[in-house]
Formats: C-alpha cells, sequence, structure tokens
C-alpha cells in the first residue's frame, strides 16, 4: 500500500511539473508570436537588404533581411524552383534567433508546363498556381536551443530523437551563415 502511495505521489509530481513546463512553453509561444506579430506590424519602417542567389536553388532566389538601425530583426529567403518554392524566415530578437518558419510550396505541375507540353506528354493538366500546396514547419527556440518544432500536420516532434535533435543546430548554423553574408552587402 505504501508503495502504491508513493506512486501516485510520484505521478502527481510529474504530472503537475509537466504542466508548469507546458505552461512556460505556452508562455514562450505567445510571447514569441506576439513578438512576430510586432514585426510584422512595423516591416514597412525596417531597412532592407536584398541579394539575389543562385547558390541554393535552380531558379534562383533571395534573401532578404530586415534591419531596425543596426539590429536584425529578420532574413526572409525565398528558393524558386521549377516545381515548388521554399520560403524559411528567421526571426531574431535582442541578436538571437526566436523563431524559424519554413514554407515548402509544391506545385501541380512545373512553372513551364503549358498546355502544349501536357498535351505532349498525354497530360490534361497544366501549371496551376491556385493547385499549389503548401507545408509549414514552425520552429521556437529559447537562448538559441530549439524547444519546440511544430511540424506541417501541426505535430510536436520529439526533440530527443537523434535527427531531430539536430535540427535546431542545422537552423541556427544556416541563420548565422546567412546573417554574415548578408552583413557584407
Amino acid at each position: 500500500m505504501k508503495q502504491l502511495i508513493k506512486l501516485t505521489f510520484m505521478w502527481i509530481a510529474f504530472s503537475h511539473s509537466n504542466s508548469l513546463m507546458s505552461q512556460d512553453n505556452r508562455q514562450d509561444i505567445q510571447a514569441i508570436h506576439d513578438y512576430k506579430t510586432e514585426l510584422l506590424q512595423n516591416k514597412s519602417d525596417y531597412t532592407t537588404v536584398i541579394v539575389e542567389t543562385v547558390d541554393e536553388t535552380s531558379e534562383g532566389g533571395e534573401e532578404i533581411a530586415f534591419y531596425d538601425g543596426d539590429d536584425l530583426k529578420a532574413i526572409e529567403l525565398n528558393y524558386f524552383g521549377s516545381t515548388g518554392k521554399k520560403t524559411l524566415i528567421y526571426f531574431f530578437k535582442d541578436n538571437l534567433l526566436l523563431l524559424a518558419e519554413e514554407y515548402h510550396h509544391t506545385y501541380n505541375r512545373p512553372i513551364y508546363w503549358n498546355d502544349e507540353i501536357a498535351s505532349e506528354f498525354g497530360d490534361h493538366e497544366q501549371f496551376d498556381q491556385s493547385k499549389t500546396t503548401i507545408h509549414e514547419d514552425r520552429y521556437y527556440f529559447k537562448e538559441e536551443v530549439l524547444f519546440l518544432w511544430v511540424n506541417h500536420e501541426g505535430e510536436s516532434m520529439d526533440l530527443t530523437m537523434g535527427t531531430h535533435a539536430l535540427v535546431g543546430k542545422g537552423l541556427l548554423s544556416h541563420a548565422y551563415t546567412i546573417k554574415e553574408k548578408l552583413k557584407q552587402h
């Protein structure tokens, strides 16, 4: 009986600590979203630096930095391809990465797929922008450590799994590589 009571108390304590941790995450996430909303509302007030790029894609792209004075607020990367587009947005606060949003746009057909090309291949459908599917992943950081990854299905990814744990480090590395590249322009 004493063992059952002890296990019950341990379960209650564990559940309570998880709910507190979950509550902290909710507060952090809300604060991040509030900050993002503020940045987007003030976007037109920021100085922008735009760099055309061919490094990341076959169809070109652009890397855009948004500054408030010397303070980097966000970087938006748009990489174009014939069958889709990738957009990656990094949000910074106090010079630290706070949020990354990744959008994968998948086209129904390649952008050059018109009636003539479609009929050559026995296809009855051409490229139609309105049929593009978009998958979004969001990555939340606290003190530059990834604490939450919400995938395109709205599920929280398990960050204790090997490759999932490395995603945050990869995003940080990429964000700072692009940040340094844009400083030079």
